[in-house]
């Protein structure tokens, strides 16, 4: 039954490949894709923001006394 409607399938695609009208049809078909469907756009990749330095490394080096308000 499926190997039956394969054939018929089958037969009926190379009788249409034969046709002309079906060849210029499908041409037509081709060429409205191509000029309907938009070409994409490369996307845009977002620039990454600089991270801030840590606390520890802007610090780094600097030496803290033990009395805040020494005089």
């Amino acid at each position: 039954m499926l190997k039956d409607r394969l054939e018929r399938i089958n037969a009926l695609r190379k009788q249409a490949m034969k046709s002309d009208r079906f060849l210029r049809s499908a041409k037509e078909h081709a060429k409205a894709i191509q000029d309907g469907t938009p070409t994409p756009k490369p996307t845009q990749r977002r620039k990454r923001k600089k991270s801030k330095p840590k606390l520890a490394q802007q610090y780094s080096g600097v030496e803290f006394s033990t009395q805040p308000y020494a005089t």
